[in-house]
């Protein structure tokens, strides 16, 4: 009998069987739904985050904690109302330092420096950044879990990471990389990204008697507890002196209220912007937990090199939205609207993406050429986790 990753996440898995597809098109299906769901919700939070920064951009230390309280509130829900339902059950080892906090640990490293330093770091650096995240979880992957990569995969990420250089073409802003400070703390954040993931896809495939060991949520529910004490020490990056911090260190305890209060609705600046400010910072919370948890559900049965790969994709489809002068309101920019740079890297990613996964689709161009006789094989490992061929996979791959 087949296993799938339990949870609410199942839902995914389980269309292509309701609507009587077999074989590898069944596999297809299913992986194609979380990604395109991964994809759309990754989108969605990224331009929530924009908009957050923008409506309260000096408040990203009070940000940071409300976003790992929340959300380990929100994650603790969602895992009572999954253990209750039997969909999985509870461990109670999830908030040892080994798994939920190792993994609060690294990502306190990206909720504390990438925000500290967003809105300093100009926004084709940034895009230029966040591709070092492909090659850092495909280093981290190899050396951790014994990954391999073929001619293919690592070309398919060079495909990748050329369409994120596209935007230093028509880069205006290259006299921010004059600023080694902001881009180094926004390299931190950025690189901590693939190596969590990469950590994670580790505690999502441990199995326990053949299946998965951890409630995802539950899991995640420790990483962000975690996460918050990890994120406290770091308030001094906002009072460091001259152009490296905010503001004065006396002035951080009343800036710190107001950013509270501008998320939880109560109007503590001069300016209009904070009336704005509880509803981007309430959907980045609520996305954020979707997109992590997706995000965490595919890695049960992809690679987090693959995962790190499909992400690539969003923040093209955020970009469109940032060309919107309707959608932007008060905050749009022109120089930073969407031109041929961005759709030829929306191209490239996509096309990178896909061919990275070329073996599935020869696998299923095969089948359908050989006949149907061999198209019934399990698409499932027995430890539950779909094969990328088919086949059961008793190694770790890319």
């Amino acid at each position: 009998q087949r296993r799938v990753p339990g949870g609410i996440g199942a839902f995914f898995l389980t269309q292509p069987r309701r609507l009587k597809m077999k074989g590898l098109g069944a596999g297809f299906c299913r992986s194609a739904t979380v990604v395109v769901a991964l994809v759309l919700v990754n989108a969605s939070m990224l331009v929530a985050v924009v908009l957050q920064g923008l409506s309260m951009p000096s408040h990203s230390y009070p940000f940071t904690l409300f976003l790992a309280v929340a959300g380990t509130m929100v994650y603790y829900i969602a895992a009572r109302i999954d253990v209750i339902s039997g969909s999985a059950k509870s461990v109670a080892n999830v908030w040892s330092f080994k798994y939920g906090g190792i993994l609060g640990l690294l990502w306190s490293f990206n909720f504390s420096f990438l925000l500290y330093a967003n809105s300093r770091t100009p926004g084709v650096v940034q895009v230029v950044l966040n591709e070092a995240n492909i090659a850092v979880v495909m280093v981290a992957s190899r050396f951790y879990l014994k990954s391999s990569y073929g001619i293919r995969q690592v070309f398919a990420a060079l495909l990748i990471v050329s369409g994120g250089l596209l935007p230093l073409y028509r880069s205006t802003e290259l006299n921010g990389l004059q600023t080694i400070w902001w881009t180094f703390t926004y390299l931190i954040g950025a690189c901590a990204i693939p190596i969590a993931n990469t950590y994670l896809e580790k505690c999502v495939k441990e199995t326990t008697d053949g299946a998965p060991t951890f409630n995802i949520f539950e899991l995640l529910m420790a990483q962000n507890g975690w996460m918050f004490l990890f994120c406290l020490p770091w308030f001094w990056l906002y009072i460091l002196p001259g152009d490296f911090g905010y503001m004065h260190p006396n002035e951080f305890f009343p800036s710190f209220i107001n950013g509270l209060g501008c998320i939880f609705g109560v109007q503590t600046q001069s300016d209009d912007t904070c009336s704005l400010a509880p509803i981007y910072a309430w959907a980045t919370l609520f996305l954020s937990v979707a997109a992590t948890y997706l995000q965490g559900f595919y890695e049960r049965i992809e690679s987090a090199t693959y995962t790190t790969l499909v992400l690539s994709v969003s923040p093209y489809l955020a970009a469109i939205f940032f060309s919107l002068p309707s959608f932007m309101g008060r905050w749009y920019d022109p120089t930073l609207a969407a031109d041929w740079t961005t759709w030829v890297g929306l191209v490239l990613s996509l096309l990178g993406v896909i061919y990275y996964k070329a073996d599935f689709l020869d696998a299923y161009c095969n089948r359908k050429r050989r006949g149907s006789s061999d198209a019934e094989k399990p698409l499932m490992g027995e430890n539950g986790y779909m094969n990328n061929y088919g086949t059961t996979q008793t190694s770790a791959t890319a």
